[in-house]
């Protein structure tokens, strides 16, 4: 018998097939891809929150080799800054928190040879560079660039460079004194008598037996000074920088009129006053808060619509990391020491709306609140 047989045509494919296999290719990338992006974004925000842990306990191990004293206050480790007006091959600024415990740790860096010389800016300017490009100091997720600023940005500057932002912030309600702001004498600067705007510490000194609940006290958290809506990010590298310099904030809760918290400014978030603007304006603005909170959204992003929230990292004085939204971040127990009398005076704390009604009874719903 016969058989017939039938014989494709050649051994490849049509042009339609082709078409169809590249379509379902692009299409299986399109769905892949923004896991993959979660998926790395995930292991940035773990990273990040191992050297947040790391670099928290390194201030914690500081504290027990000098007597209780926190770093980064013109108090313990900017004293001498403050009485010399001189660089003491530690700390580039009063406020500065990395040097000292980086030296206590026995890690090394550029700009100690200048221990004993003066306010040597080179030397200042180098150790500057090494705290924003050591791994060992930095989030994996913060890619921002910020300008030298004395009085006006000055991304040319010969000696203090552009470059990339710091990650970590201290509160100075944990590190500064409520003297004035300008100091007297021998006595260093601290950030002012604040019971007018609602905020009693009680006579509070920077000192880690003063803070109170430890696991419920911030001592390093994201974010950068200066980094506000109408100011793209910068740092004052003034040996005497005061009110927390380029290494503290007063806190995210903080927020009063065009006087807000400088390194989490919440003023574009949804429900604040700059989150409804007309598109119009928002080209003189822009949504700081994942400068500060670098990993991840929640809610909606789509085009014409703000994120409800970013993530970031908070460090807590027991040595746990917790990733918070940043609204949850403001929640003012975080940002003052045991003690602490809010909203005393008859004076409501300034704050983000949102924080006021996420968190009633410390933001004044109740009279004074007595901080736990």
């Amino acid at each position: 018998m016969n058989r017939a047989f039938r014989t494709r045509r050649g051994g490849g494919f049509t042009l339609i097939e082709l078409l169809v296999v590249i379509a379902i290719i692009s299409l299986l990338i399109s769905l892949l891809l923004p896991s993959l992006g979660k998926v790395r974004e995930v292991a940035r925000q773990t990273v990040c929150a191992s050297t947040l842990r790391s670099n928290a306990q390194m201030i914690i191990a500081y504290t027990g080799d000098a007597k209780g004293l926190l770093p980064g206050s013109p108090n313990s480790s900017g004293l001498s800054l403050w009485r010399t007006r001189q660089y003491n091959g530690v700390a580039i600024q009063m406020y500065d928190w990395l040097g000292p415990v980086a030296s206590s740790s026995g890690l090394r860096g550029p700009g100690e040879e200048a221990s004993q010389g003066g306010d040597d800016e080179q030397a200042r300017a180098q150790r500057w560079d090494w705290y924003r490009t050591f791994k060992g100091f930095q989030c994996p997720s913060n890619n921002i660039t910020a300008v030298y600023w004395d009085g006006t940005a000055q991304p040319d500057h010969p000696v203090w460079k552009s470059g990339r932002m710091f990650s970590y912030n201290m509160s100075t309600q944990f590190t500064s004194t409520e003297r004035n702001s300008g100091g007297q004498g021998d006595e260093p600067p601290g950030t002012g008598d604040r019971r007018n705007a609602g905020i009693d510490r009680k006579g509070y000194t920077p000192n880690i037996d003063r803070i109170g609940q430890s696991s419920r006290k911030v001592v390093l958290h994201e974010g950068h000074r200066y980094a506000t809506a109408q100011v793209e990010p910068d740092f004052d590298a003034g040996l005497l920088a005061g009110f927390g310099g380029a290494f503290g904030d007063t806190g995210p809760w903080y927020a009063s009129g065009n006087d807000r918290s400088k390194s989490l400014d919440r003023h574009m978030a949804p429900g604040e006053a700059g989150g409804n603007l007309p598109p119009i304006l928002e080209q003189f603005f822009r949504d700081k808060r994942p400068y500060a909170f670098r990993h991840g959204a929640k809610g909606a992003q789509q085009s014409g619509v703000r994120a409800a929230a970013y993530l970031g990292n908070l460090a807590f004085f027991d040595g746990h990391v917790e990733l918070k939204d940043d609204l949850e971040a403001t929640n003012p127990d975080y940002w003052f020491p045991t003690g602490t009398i809010l909203n005393a005076n008859n004076r409501r704390l300034t704050t983000w709306e949102g924080t006021r009604a996420a968190f009633p009874q410390q933001t004044g719903a109740n009279g004074a609140y007595n901080v736990p």
